[in-house]
Order: structure tokens, then sequence, then C-alpha cells
């Protein structure tokens, strides 16, 4: 659970409501055996609805589930089933966020599921917006092609990309982490390298629970991997391998 802001009183009002809510997913649980989905809590008495279960989570519905110590749901593990659940859940997400358009990033905010998931299950995020009737946003920055054809999720991807070309280094743009539903920014085969772009100042990248679960598997799985803020960032790493000055 993240920080609280405003006067005390808000914020034990906030606690409050944030632990009434742990404690009715933990008595589902209980009696069913497994965690609710978002959908099934808003069919049950002990929840509200929909709309106030966003507006008391601080971050995702997943993350509620970790912090009760309950088990998320895994992307292999969702059923053809699923999917009205998903479309629902978009647009639950917009209404909670009351606002015109629905980008992933602040789906990842807030959505039971991964917004990887969603665009893995509908082919795009765009696809997925338009299955659920709600206008779609950009990613988390603007959508560019690269040097090389390859669309690109930010201008900041784009200035790596570029980098790379002029370097002569081969990439791929947006692989598949292996054993996941995960994709890496880039991966460069000559160093067996994988690269996160990671734009964000710190405590601001909206998904951040999820970067930091994705930064482990990479570490887990024994994958090289560099967090890069800039083009320079990664073109110092590079050169540090090629023995370059």
């Amino acid at each position: 659970m993240g920080e609280f802001y405003g006067n005390q009183h808000t914020a034990a009002t906030d606690e409050a409501k944030y632990a009434s809510l742990r404690e009715a997913v933990l008595a589902y649980a209980a009696e069913n055996g497994e965690a609710p989905t978002t959908e099934e809590a808003a069919n049950d008495d002990r929840f509200r609805s929909i709309k106030p279960i966003y507006k008391r989570l601080d971050g995702s519905w997943n993350d509620l589930l970790e912090d009760a110590g309950l088990e998320r749901g895994e992307v292999g593990e969702y059923g053809p089933e699923e999917t009205w659940k998903m479309l629902q859940d978009l647009r639950a997400v917009q209404q909670a966020v009351e606002s015109e358009h629905l980008t992933s990033r602040q789906y990842a905010e807030r959505g039971a599921y991964g917004d990887d998931t969603i665009k893995e299950r509908f082919g795009s995020w765009s696809e997925a917006c338009e299955r659920a009737n709600v206008d779609a946003g950009e990613r988390y920055g603007e959508s560019c092609e690269g040097p090389q054809g390859a669309t690109l999720d930010s201008r900041l991807e784009l200035q790596v990309a570029a980098a790379l070309d002029d370097r002569g280094v081969a990439y791929e743009v947006h692989p598949e982490l292996p054993e996941t539903n995960w994709r890496g920014d880039f991966y460069l085969p000559e160093f067996d390298r994988w690269v996160e772009v990671n734009g964000f100042a710190d405590g601001e990248r909206p998904n951040e629970a999820d970067f930091e679960r994705k930064l482990e598997h990479y570490a887990r799985a024994g994958l090289d991997c560099v967090v890069v803020e800039s083009a320079d960032d990664l073109l110092t790493e590079i050169g540090a391998d090629r023995g370059e000055r």
C-alpha cells in the first residue's frame, strides 16, 4: 500500500476502508477456496460495487491480493471464459478514473489483469478497448516508428533504437521474455543482454510493482538485464563491453 495524503482523519479513513476491503477479500477466499476476481467481488454482498472498490485501492486489484497473501492469477491460467470479465474490467477502470480515454498506463495502475495480459488476449491495446467499447489512449508515451520500421512505445525508446542503429548494434524490439507473457523493451544478441528503458523518476512509474516483479524475474532466470534512463546510458554500457574509450 502506498502513502496517504491529506489530513490525519482522511488518512485514517482511507486506511480503514482499505483494511475493510482486504478483510472482505480474505473472507471470500476462505469460503470459496480462491481469491475473487473484481467481477465476483462486485457481485458479493461484502463489497459495494466495482467503482468504489477501485477508488479504495492505492494500487491494482492484484496488488491487494498479494498484500492479503493470496495468489495472483497467471496469464496462462486465464481461459476463454475470462474474456468477458476482462472487457468488464476495462469498462470498470475507465469509469473509476473518470476519463474519456483509457490508457494502458491507467489500466496498469488499477486493473485486475496486467496490461500485457489484455494486449495478448485481444491482440493489441486498441483492439481490447474497441471490444470493450471504450476509447483507447496511448500506452506510456507517444507510439512511433523506429529506424527499422518497428513500432516503439515512446520517444525514449526511439532514441535508444536510433542510437543502437547508429552504432551498428543488432537488436530486437519488444522480444518475448522466456517463460512469461512479458516483453522486454530490447534484446541485444551480440551481448545476450536485455534492455529495459525507464524514463520515469523514482516512485512515479505507474506500474512500478509489476516492473519490479519483471526485474526480479530477470534475476531469477539468470538473464542479463540493464535498466537505462537514456540512450547515452546504454551506449556507455556497450562501449565498456567492447573495450571502447
